[in-house]
């Protein structure tokens, strides 16, 4: 996942500068791999990532990131690590300041 300023991109870039571009209020769950073990599964994301992808200067609050695992068809029977994130969606009416925790 690529911070869009960075000029990074690809399809998680493309999906990410949309995702920026939103400008009603909203909540966003995101489940990925993460990258907490060798093995995971493609594109493991960094908990970090998901923290600079969505941060306040793009007006967006991670309100949690959960470890879990994901049930795949390539995976013994505990699944592979993941990341269930929540993230809300932070927008402005005359001065009020909304969807933050």
């Amino acid at each position: 996942m690529a911070d869009p300023a960075s000029g990074g991109g690809g399809t998680a870039h493309r999906y990410l500068a949309r995702l920026l571009a939103t400008e009603h209020d909203g909540t966003l769950y995101v489940l990925c791999f993460s990258d907490d073990a060798p093995n995971t599964g493609p594109h493991p994301i960094r908990q970090k990532e998901l923290r600079a992808a969505f941060n306040p200067s793009h007006r967006w609050n991670v309100a949690t990131i959960e470890a879990c695992r994901i049930q795949t068809a390539f995976h013994d029977d505990i699944g592979a690590p993941a990341w269930f994130a929540t993230i809300k969606r932070i927008y402005f009416i005359a001065g009020l300041q909304t969807g933050l925790l």
